[in-house]
Protein backbone atom coordinates (compact mmCIF):
# COMPACT_ATOMS: atom_id res chain seq x y z
CA UNK A 1 0.00 0.00 0.00
CA UNK A 2 2.85 2.14 0.95
CA UNK A 3 4.78 2.01 -2.01
CA UNK A 4 3.64 4.30 -4.08
CA UNK A 5 3.62 7.55 -1.10
CA UNK A 6 5.83 10.75 -2.04
CA UNK A 7 7.52 11.45 1.80
CA UNK A 8 5.65 14.01 3.67
CA UNK A 9 8.05 17.24 4.00
CA UNK A 10 7.40 20.76 5.22
CA UNK A 11 7.29 24.05 3.76
CA UNK A 12 7.99 27.44 5.80
CA UNK A 13 7.10 30.15 4.23
CA UNK A 14 8.36 33.24 5.53
CA UNK A 15 5.13 35.77 5.45
CA UNK A 16 7.33 38.94 7.10
CA UNK A 17 8.24 42.16 5.24
CA UNK A 18 11.25 43.35 4.21
CA UNK A 19 13.25 45.25 6.60
CA UNK A 20 15.26 48.31 6.53
CA UNK A 21 18.75 47.38 6.67
CA UNK A 22 20.80 49.94 9.20
CA UNK A 23 23.87 48.69 8.47
CA UNK A 24 23.24 49.43 4.47
CA UNK A 25 21.54 52.61 5.22
CA UNK A 26 24.28 53.85 7.21
CA UNK A 27 27.24 52.13 4.48
CA UNK A 28 25.45 53.73 2.12
CA UNK A 29 25.09 57.29 3.94
CA UNK A 30 28.79 57.10 4.35
CA UNK A 31 29.20 56.17 0.98
CA UNK A 32 26.93 59.42 -0.13
CA UNK A 33 29.11 62.04 2.50
CA UNK A 34 32.22 61.22 1.28
CA UNK A 35 31.47 61.44 -2.18
CA UNK A 36 29.55 64.55 -2.03
CA UNK A 37 32.86 66.39 0.09
CA UNK A 38 35.20 65.02 -2.64
CA UNK A 39 33.44 66.26 -5.07
CA UNK A 40 32.56 69.38 -3.63
CA UNK A 41 36.25 70.37 -2.30
CA UNK A 42 37.58 69.52 -5.68
CA UNK A 43 35.27 71.38 -7.51
CA UNK A 44 35.45 74.24 -5.17
CA UNK A 45 39.46 73.80 -5.88
CA UNK A 46 38.69 73.93 -9.17
CA UNK A 47 36.91 77.18 -9.40
CA UNK A 48 39.29 78.76 -7.37
CA UNK A 49 42.52 77.65 -9.62
CA UNK A 50 40.49 79.63 -12.24
CA UNK A 51 40.36 82.37 -10.69
CA UNK A 52 42.21 85.35 -12.91
CA UNK A 53 42.87 88.08 -10.39
CA UNK A 54 43.85 90.38 -12.98
CA UNK A 55 40.37 89.82 -14.64
CA UNK A 56 37.33 90.68 -12.74
CA UNK A 57 34.91 89.40 -15.44
CA UNK A 58 36.52 85.87 -14.46
CA UNK A 59 34.67 86.11 -11.27
CA UNK A 60 31.48 85.59 -12.85
CA UNK A 61 32.37 82.67 -15.15
CA UNK A 62 34.06 81.18 -12.13
CA UNK A 63 30.93 81.45 -9.73
CA UNK A 64 28.48 80.08 -12.44
CA UNK A 65 30.65 76.90 -12.83
CA UNK A 66 31.52 76.49 -8.99
CA UNK A 67 27.41 76.66 -8.69
CA UNK A 68 26.53 74.20 -11.03
CA UNK A 69 28.80 72.07 -9.62
CA UNK A 70 27.58 72.27 -6.58
CA UNK A 71 24.11 71.44 -7.97
CA UNK A 72 25.70 68.44 -9.37
CA UNK A 73 27.78 66.93 -6.49
CA UNK A 74 25.15 66.05 -4.27
CA UNK A 75 22.75 64.54 -7.33
CA UNK A 76 25.83 61.73 -7.70
CA UNK A 77 26.61 61.42 -4.42
CA UNK A 78 23.03 60.76 -3.35
CA UNK A 79 22.41 58.41 -6.86
CA UNK A 80 25.64 56.17 -5.82
CA UNK A 81 24.31 56.20 -1.81
CA UNK A 82 21.37 55.37 -2.77
CA UNK A 83 22.65 52.44 -5.07
CA UNK A 84 25.06 51.02 -2.17
CA UNK A 85 22.24 50.89 0.13
CA UNK A 86 20.18 49.02 -2.19
CA UNK A 87 22.66 46.41 -2.68
CA UNK A 88 23.56 45.97 0.66
CA UNK A 89 20.18 45.47 1.76
CA UNK A 90 20.08 42.72 -0.15
CA UNK A 91 15.82 42.79 -1.09
CA UNK A 92 14.55 42.20 -4.50
CA UNK A 93 11.17 44.73 -3.53
CA UNK A 94 11.46 47.68 -5.75
CA UNK A 95 9.48 49.62 -2.63
CA UNK A 96 12.40 48.47 -0.10
CA UNK A 97 15.12 49.93 -2.53
CA UNK A 98 13.70 52.95 -2.79
CA UNK A 99 13.23 53.21 1.02
CA UNK A 100 16.74 52.80 1.72
CA UNK A 101 17.64 55.54 -1.16
CA UNK A 102 15.50 57.66 0.67
CA UNK A 103 16.65 57.18 4.00
CA UNK A 104 19.99 57.49 3.06
CA UNK A 105 19.12 60.91 0.96
CA UNK A 106 17.41 62.12 3.94
CA UNK A 107 20.40 61.56 7.03
CA UNK A 108 22.73 62.96 4.22
CA UNK A 109 20.80 65.86 3.97
CA UNK A 110 20.50 66.47 7.73
CA UNK A 111 24.95 66.40 7.69
CA UNK A 112 24.70 68.50 4.43
CA UNK A 113 22.73 71.19 5.91
CA UNK A 114 24.30 71.31 9.26
CA UNK A 115 27.69 72.04 7.38
CA UNK A 116 25.36 74.34 5.13
CA UNK A 117 24.56 76.01 8.73
CA UNK A 118 28.04 76.62 10.33
CA UNK A 119 29.26 77.31 6.70
CA UNK A 120 26.78 80.51 6.63
CA UNK A 121 27.02 81.33 9.94
CA UNK A 122 30.88 81.98 9.86
CA UNK A 123 30.12 83.62 6.41
CA UNK A 124 27.79 85.67 8.14
CA UNK A 125 30.22 86.02 11.04
CA UNK A 126 32.89 87.28 8.41
CA UNK A 127 30.36 89.61 7.09
CA UNK A 128 29.38 91.24 10.19
CA UNK A 129 33.10 91.46 11.47
CA UNK A 130 33.80 93.60 7.73
CA UNK A 131 31.22 95.38 8.47
CA UNK A 132 32.25 96.76 11.94
CA UNK A 133 35.47 97.11 10.53
CA UNK A 134 34.40 99.28 7.37
CA UNK A 135 31.97 101.65 9.57
CA UNK A 136 35.15 102.32 12.20
CA UNK A 137 35.50 105.02 9.35
CA UNK A 138 38.25 103.38 7.19
CA UNK A 139 35.50 102.99 4.18
CA UNK A 140 33.07 104.79 2.94
CA UNK A 141 29.71 103.75 4.30
CA UNK A 142 28.12 103.42 0.78
CA UNK A 143 30.61 100.76 -0.29
CA UNK A 144 29.97 99.36 3.47
CA UNK A 145 26.66 98.94 2.40
CA UNK A 146 27.14 97.65 -1.39
CA UNK A 147 29.38 95.18 0.62
CA UNK A 148 26.62 93.83 2.68
CA UNK A 149 24.11 93.30 0.07
CA UNK A 150 26.25 91.69 -1.83
CA UNK A 151 27.53 89.11 0.80
CA UNK A 152 23.76 88.47 1.51
CA UNK A 153 22.73 88.27 -2.46
CA UNK A 154 25.00 85.95 -2.89
CA UNK A 155 24.59 83.94 0.14
CA UNK A 156 20.78 83.57 -0.97
CA UNK A 157 21.37 82.46 -4.09
CA UNK A 158 24.11 79.61 -2.75
CA UNK A 159 20.87 78.98 -0.28
CA UNK A 160 18.43 78.29 -3.21
CA UNK A 161 20.94 76.48 -5.32
CA UNK A 162 21.60 74.22 -1.78
CA UNK A 163 17.91 73.86 -1.48
CA UNK A 164 17.26 73.03 -4.91
CA UNK A 165 20.44 70.40 -5.45
CA UNK A 166 19.00 69.23 -2.15
CA UNK A 167 15.23 68.60 -3.80
CA UNK A 168 16.42 67.03 -7.01
CA UNK A 169 19.29 64.49 -5.07
CA UNK A 170 16.02 63.02 -3.32
CA UNK A 171 14.77 61.64 -7.11
CA UNK A 172 18.53 60.60 -7.55
CA UNK A 173 18.95 58.80 -4.47
CA UNK A 174 15.25 57.16 -5.33
CA UNK A 175 16.63 56.16 -8.51
CA UNK A 176 19.78 54.77 -7.12
CA UNK A 177 17.76 52.43 -4.03
CA UNK A 178 15.49 50.71 -7.01
CA UNK A 179 18.13 50.77 -9.75
CA UNK A 180 20.24 48.84 -7.02
CA UNK A 181 17.38 46.04 -6.16
CA UNK A 182 16.34 45.63 -10.49
CA UNK A 183 17.88 42.36 -11.78
CA UNK A 184 18.37 41.80 -15.47
CA UNK A 185 18.06 38.57 -17.33
CA UNK A 186 21.33 38.03 -20.11
CA UNK A 187 20.01 39.18 -23.22
CA UNK A 188 19.51 42.46 -21.98
CA UNK A 189 15.87 42.13 -22.41
CA UNK A 190 15.05 44.34 -19.17
CA UNK A 191 12.75 41.80 -17.89
CA UNK A 192 13.57 41.17 -13.68
CA UNK A 193 14.53 37.38 -12.73
CA UNK A 194 12.23 36.62 -9.68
Amino acid sequence: VGSNMQPITREIIDRRHPAVRWSAVFAGTAVAVGLWILLQIFGMGAGLAAVDTDRLGSLRGVSIGTTVWSLLAPLVAMFIGGYVAGKLADTRDDRMGMLHGVIVWALTSVLGVLACVSLVSALASGVAHSHAVIYDGSVNSNDAEYAVRSAADATGKALLAAGTSLLLSLGTGLLGGLLSVRRFERGGRGRRRE
